[in-house]
């Protein structure tokens, strides 16, 4: 009995010290946000300074799960015009993206704004590993 003690207070001193130090740079991280709102503000013909200062970050995943995520989106047939593509490198298809939205930006060369577009449903999970966990109830369903 006191051996499966034993084992049950280092299971929980490692889960401990991952919290303490892992979690501390997650929680406060120093990565910029994405602006959900500003979307609403762009407009076709904006550069992509000006899309980016609204968004409030340069193009990318700004997300919990950005890295080790399951992600599910909608198939909704948005494509850009000629003359630009999607998801290039600038300045031609931008996307910035969080756990749930998906913003889609068409550039042609000069970097104006051509078309931009939200997905209807879009969303990233935790990981398999964090989910186990979650079921384990060794934390809760987001940690």
């Amino acid at each position: 009995m006191l051996k499966r003690r034993n084992i049950l207070l280092s299971i929980m001193a490692l889960l401990m010290a991952w919290v303490l130090l892992l979690s501390p740079g997650a929680l406060f991280s120093l990565k910029p946000r994405l602006n959900v709102e500003g979307f609403k503000r762009v407009e076709p013909g904006m550069h992509l300074e000006e899309v980016e200062r609204l968004m409030g970050s340069p193009p990318g995943e700004y997300g919990r799960y950005a890295s080790t995520a399951s992600t599910f989106m909608t198939a909704e047939g948005f494509y850009c015009p000629p003359g630009s593509n999607q998801f290039l490198e600038p300045p031609t298809g931008l996307r910035w993206t969080n756990d749930d939205h998906s913003f889609e930006f068409c550039f042609d060369e000069e970097g104006v704004l051509i078309a931009k577009h939200e997905r209807a449903s879009y969303g990233r999970s935790p990981a398999i590993f964090k989910r186990i966990l979650a079921v384990l109830g060794l934390c809760d369903a987001f940690c």
